[in-house]
């Protein structure tokens, strides 16, 4: 359905957005966070260049991913620390602890039903499987257990039942969750992998649909995604050796 390997466009971001770490579209405009300082950015594509503003929510942190939801920007830390986000008005403020700090959160995007979030772990610091659990902001004291996890021998496992296409299973995965987003087209979790780029499909149980190592000159760091209501797919790599940059990937029909 993506061209992961051809870009329909390619853009380069400016140095306060070399370390990008998440991207979300709401309101015919993407948003962005970086690693460190408490800023959302409102950034808008114009033919060969982006328009971007931003204002400060938070101190400085390890800030990893941001969804919309209701009608607020959710941004999360790598600690599981929730920040609850109302960019019209200008305020913000952090939500109560709700996961602790083993499992090094590097993904948020909204559940199938629209009702709640998704957070992905990079890794967990107590066994190999990486937890995507469900959480309602509004209701943090009853966090759901783990929906899914993904690991390694998962992904073996599938690409060894697709060997009748000739994909032979690798003798190393290392797939470290990096960002997830919902295809709002077909309910699909879209999870990336880095630093050894990869990007998963898994449906909304999480049964894995398709699995693909990605270029490492296309994506020296893949850090965040995002769609558009149209299915647009959209890809930020932090700037690894130069520039961060964000590539835009337009379905293609099977």
């Amino acid at each position: 359905m993506y061209q992961t390997g051809e870009p329909d466009a390619t853009y380069q971001l400016p140095g306060i957005l070399r370390e990008i770490s998440g991207l979300a579209w709401h309101d015919d405009t993407l948003w962005a966070i970086q690693d460190e300082d408490g800023l959302l950015f409102k950034m808008v594509p114009q033919k060969d260049a982006i328009n971007i503003s931003n204002f400060q929510f938070g101190p400085k942190d390890d800030y990893e991913a941001l969804e919309w939801l209701n009608g607020y920007c959710y941004v999360v830390t790598s600690e599981a620390k929730l920040w609850q986000i109302d960019p019209k008005n200008r305020t913000s403020r952090r939500l109560p602890s709700f996961w602790g700090k083993k499992h090094n959160v590097e993904g948020l995007t909204v559940t199938e039903d629209g009702q709640g979030l998704w957070l992905a772990a990079k890794e967990d610091h107590q066994d190999e499987d990486r937890d995507v659990i469900a959480i309602n902001p509004s209701n943090l004291e009853n966090p759901s257990r783990p929906r899914f996890s993904i690991s390694d021998d998962k992904i073996k496992s599938f690409i060894k039942a697709q060997n009748e296409t000739g994909l032979k299973v690798p003798d190393r995965i290392a797939f470290h969750s990096s960002a997830i987003a919902t295809n709002p087209i077909t309910g699909d979790l879209f999870v990336l992998s880095s630093p050894e780029p990869q990007l998963l499909v898994l449906d909304s149980k999480g049964k894995i649909k398709s699995w693909q190592r990605l270029s490492a000159l296309l994506y020296p760091q893949p850090e965040s995604i995002c769609f558009d209501p149209d299915g647009t797919l959209y890809i930020a790599n932090e700037g690894k050796h130069g520039a961060a940059t964000l590539l835009v990937f337009y379905p293609k029909k099977s």
